[in-house]
């Protein structure tokens, strides 16, 4: 996670791909999910 990103309690990031990618995040091909800064959850 960059700096500035706001998430709700129970958010989970990382765990399901294509949640991520539903939410517009970058998946790499060896599964690691960036959020980028700024981002509210």
């Amino acid at each position: 996670m960059d700096k500035n990103v706001e998430f709700q309690p129970h958010t989970e990031i990382g765990i399901n791909k294509e949640e991520d990618l539903k939410r517009g995040f970058y998946v790499s091909k060896g599964g690691i999910t960036v959020v980028p800064k700024d981002a509210v959850l």
